[in-house]
């Protein structure tokens, strides 16, 4: 199975809400309030940032995947969701503007991620495959950003 990346967009008063319940966090939301990631999250944390686990308050890229603070004590099964909130999702969004393809290629290092062990490489891994792979699921999350920016919403994010 894998560890799963996921994002949610909520406005204030529903991330209130899942501060009590978080099932709702895995509904098959026909809405467009649920975007899986599956296993790309971990790469586009690395490229954004060059690092594998570090995250900076000042760095609205760094924030993205595992930033933000968390919704609850409750353990999904690595760690809890984490929530955005609305101001700090329209600084990424408007950070992600200037990453197109070749950018996020330039700063896509399969031999420094291998290095650092960023799931979920492997040594026989394909390069362009998984540049592939992670550019598609990047270019659903900046669009979902966006959307989500435009709208006001915070965003939470989970592994599973």
């Amino acid at each position: 199975m894998g560890m799963i990346g996921y994002f949610y967009r909520a406005d204030a008063a529903e991330v209130e809400r899942l501060r009590a319940d978080t099932a709702p966090l895995w509904e098959d939301a026909a809405d467009g309030k649920l975007l899986d990631v599956d296993k790309s999250w971990h790469v586009i944390h690395y490229v954004l940032t060059g690092s594998a686990w570090e995250t900076c308050p000042d760095d609205p890229l760094s924030q993205l995947v595992l930033g933000g603070e968390a919704l609850s004590e409750e353990d999904l099964g690595y760690g809890p969701a984490r929530v955005l909130d609305a101001v700090t999702v329209r600084q990424i969004a408007d950070a992600l503007k200037s990453w197109d393809q070749p950018h996020f290629r330039a700063s896509f290092d399969m031999k420094a991620m291998l290095e650092d062990n960023i799931y979920p490489l492997m040594d026989d891994e394909d390069e362009e495959t998984l540049f592939d792979y992670t550019w598609h699921y990047f270019e659903l999350l900046k669009t979902f950003l966006h959307n989500a920016a435009e709208r006001g919403d915070c965003i939470l994010s989970y592994v599973l």
